[in-house]
């Protein structure tokens, strides 16, 4: 069966025949083969689950959501090992999981070319923006920082990530980081506005709208992989930058600042143990549900491919 013919199973919402004629292909590498049962898994888990009436709706929808997205990642991970014809090692996740991430061994990248996954030996610089944060945003900055060095200052990878926090409050000030640190991943603090508010040469607040934004951030789109938006969500922001950025986070404003600091630290102790993006993203929204959060609340992530 193409690959096509598994697309148009999804579209169509038969997720798990998707993923049984997914299962079929040839040649299909362990890591990707691995992922494909660990979904099949957690989707026969979720299908029972609606028919014991043990999740309410509304939650299944945003778990349905999620496995569609991870089974199209999958699919471009496919497409891609397929073009590129190269061997593929499988890196397990934690506890040697079968949620697994991949990497190609013999495709060496151009010093302009984007890529998505990095070395170990490789520093991934983190920048931390403060948009004019109250006194509670500001603490509430400090102690999220604090855990996650915590967390990866235990792990083997502790170098992998360079930590950097500043203040921006004019809009000249956003580009002018962008330039000094040139950052792998960007994350916005805000205080719970709608976006990215920063003073005009008036002296104003003002909302930076959505499509010079994302321009900006195309400007820098061969190094930035992940833009955070963290109390400061707006849906128009959010969804261009997806266009130019690979991933996107939005953390709401409704996730209380004790649930927002532990998927914060929980996704970059993730990136620090040199796990993918995605990967640490979903690991990070586990956590939060083993702690009861509900869902509805969950930060949402958006990626340049879907």
């Amino acid at each position: 069966m193409e690959i096509n013919s598994i697309k148009d199973q999804i579209s169509k919402g038969q997720i798990k025949k998707a993923i049984e004629s997914f299962l079929k292909l040839v040649p299909l590498s362990k890591g990707i083969e691995a992922a494909l049962l660990h979904l099949k898994a957690q989707h026969t888990t979720l299908q029972r689950n609606i028919q014991m009436g043990l999740i309410a709706h509304e939650q299944a929808t945003i778990q349905q959501k999620k496995q569609v997205q991870s089974l199209l990642y999958l699919i471009h991970q496919y497409e891609k090992e397929v073009t590129s014809s190269s061997p593929l090692e499988v890196i397990p996740g934690p506890n040697n999981d079968s949620k697994s991430k991949i990497i190609d061994l013999t495709k060496k990248s151009s010093p302009n070319e984007k890529t998505v996954k990095k070395s170990t030996s490789e520093e991934m610089t983190i920048l931390f923006v403060a948009l004019s944060l109250t006194n509670a945003a500001t603490l509430k900055l400090e102690q999220q920082k604090e855990l996650i060095e915590a967390g990866f200052l235990k792990s083997s990878q502790k170098k992998r990530l360079k930590l950097i926090d500043k203040k921006a409050n004019k809009i000249r000030d956003l580009s002018n980081l962008l330039l000094e640190y040139n950052p792998h991943v960007l994350h916005f603090c805000g205080n719970g506005q709608p976006g990215l508010i920063l003073t005009n040469l008036d002296g104003e607040e003002q909302l930076i709208e959505a499509k010079p934004l994302a321009d900006l951030f195309q400007l820098f789109s061969k190094q930035i992989e992940c833009v955070i938006l963290d109390s400061c969500y707006h849906e128009d922001q959010i969804r261009l930058i997806a266009e130019q950025i690979p991933f996107v986070i939005g953390i709401p404003s409704t996730l209380s600042p004790k649930a927002s600091i532990l998927f914060s630290s929980t996704f970059y102790n993730a990136l620090s143990m040199d796990q993918h993006i995605r990967f640490a993203y979903d690991l990070a929204c586990n956590v939060l549900k083993m702690n009861k959060i509900e869902e509805s609340l969950f930060p949402s992530i958006l990626t340049k491919d879907n």
